[in-house]
């Protein structure tokens, strides 16, 4: 009898030698690598991707959100893939000019093309691009040299056009020369802001300045 139940646990060891172990692993979950694709802002600055990769020295027209609205903007996007912008170096609508293909157009702080009359934060110059976005040096001399500081305003708002707003305040300048007080003007326009000294008859106005919004 104790012959036969060796017999019986010798079989029964070599039955579970024979039976495969099956063992689960856990399952193993694969991301597939982001792509970019698109305008993106890295580091403050715009590019934009195709296929994950930055297009360059090319131009772009891309569609963006201002304001609830779908707008088109042109962009350019230079040699080392960043888009053509002006720097942030005084007011949000500052105005960088650059030069492509020998034609010059002007670029805002987000690096899309502009057009009309701007102020540059840098020189707290006017510079005037057409519907086109390429910079008129014409009319951005004539521009100027209407905006001197104590120059008649009369010139320059035929230039500029009706405001957007005008706004009045006691001033602490004075007629040249005279201890008599001006009243402030301040007139806004779209990008930019132009700040005048009002004769107290209001037969005059003198410049002080421009600067962008």
């Amino acid at each position: 009898m104790k012959k036969c139940k060796k017999i019986l646990i010798l079989v029964l060891c070599l039955l579970m030698v024979q039976i495969p172990v099956l063992t689960v692993s856990p399952a193993e979950t694969v991301q597939a690598a982001t792509v970019k694709s698109g305008l993106k802002k890295e580091k403050g600055k715009y590019y934009y991707y195709e296929k994950g990769k930055k297009v360059q020295n090319t131009w772009k027209t891309i569609k963006t959100k201002e304001n609830g609205k779908t707008v088109s903007c042109r962009y350019y996007f230079g040699k080392n893939g960043a888009a053509y912008a002006a720097g942030k170096s005084y007011g949000k609508y500052n105005v960088a000019v650059k030069k492509i293909k020998g034609v010059q157009y002007g670029f805002d702080t987000r690096g899309r093309l502009v057009k009309g009359v701007y102020v540059s934060g840098d020189n707290m110059k006017f510079y005037a691009f057409t519907k086109k976005g390429v910079y008129d040096s014409k009319k951005s001399s004539a521009l100027r040299k209407a905006a001197k500081y104590g120059a008649d305003a009369a010139a320059l708002r035929k230039l500029l056009g009706k405001p957007l707003k005008e706004t009045t305040s006691d001033s602490c300048m004075t007629i040249p020369g005279t201890d008599i007080a001006l009243t402030d003007v301040i007139l806004t326009y779209n990008t930019f802001t132009v700040s005048l000294g009002r004769y107290p008859d209001g037969t005059k106005e003198m410049i002080y300045g421009a600067i962008p919004r």
